[in-house]
């Protein structure tokens, strides 16, 4: 199976692997916006009036633009406004995502609710990034949809035909892992049907993990593989792997 890039444009912001045109473009085409809404991020609050002031006027991909420099940006308008622009459902589904990211860069867990609700009855690439918002920095009241998740992941999933030789963050063919990641973040100290849960999902659906996820599993979280011990007797993982992989996406880096 091909390996397909996460699908939002705001993506490649924060990565060095990944660079869609629209990025190669903008910056050639429009490097004074560029440098205007840098130089808006940089200045304070003052600076975040000034984006959000520009929205209502903006489009496409300067929209976009705008709304992900917020997730960097200072002040007391930022979280309001993206808050608002999500609640609002824009059909843009690159805005969307970008409002995600910056809302749970600026916002941290309590950004939880509007994540939550955006992962289901949404594009994909919408309900991914409202994933990984979770996985970086939501609270645990997501943890029955994540599961949910997890579960129709692993049950639309094909068997692997062919395998990847190694683990690469950002691209769907991994998207699993970050909901996992979610998930183990929230196992400590929480409802004790959790483990059980989890290890059940994940078992039942161990041969749609790749090998190397299924290496990585292993190694990372011992006895969760099929012939392990019973799930009562599985103690949860060391997160701190797991939270590796959402820091391997890149998305949570300034964008500037």
């Amino acid at each position: 199976m091909a390996a397909r890039v996460l699908e939002c444009p705001i993506r490649a912001i924060g990565s060095l692997r990944v660079a869609p045109l629209w990025v190669i473009v903008l910056g050639m085409a429009r490097g004074s916006f560029d440098t205007m809404v840098k130089d808006a991020v940089m200045e304070g609050p003052s600076g975040e009036a000034r984006l959000v002031g520009m929205l209502g006027s903006l489009r496409g991909a300067e929209k976009v633009m705008v709304v992900a420099a917020l997730g960097d940006a200072q002040g007391e308008q930022g979280v309001p406004a993206l808050r608002g622009l999500l609640a609002a459902r824009p059909r843009s589904v690159d805005l969307r995502c970008a409002a995600l990211l910056a809302l749970a860069k600026r916002a941290g867990a309590e950004a939880s609710d509007v994540l939550a609700a955006h992962l289901v009855g949404v594009p994909a690439a919408v309900a991914d990034y409202a994933t990984i918002g979770l996985a970086a920095v939501g609270d645990d009241r997501a943890w029955p949809q994540v599961h949910a998740r997890l579960q129709r992941q692993l049950g639309q999933r094909p068997a692997p035909v062919i395998q990847p030789a190694q683990i690469i963050m950002g691209v769907n063919q991994f998207e699993v892992l970050l909901t996992i990641a979610y998930l183990v973040r929230h196992l400590g100290g929480s409802p004790t049907e959790r483990i059980p849960q989890l290890v059940a999902t994940m078992r039942s659906g161990f041969d749609r993990f790749y090998r190397v996820e299924q290496d990585w599993l292993n190694q990372h979280w011992p006895g969760i593989a099929p012939d392990g011990p019973a799930s009562d007797q599985i103690a949860p993982p060391d997160p701190e792997p797991f939270r590796s992989l959402v820091h391997a996406t890149h998305l949570f880096g300034p964008v500037y």
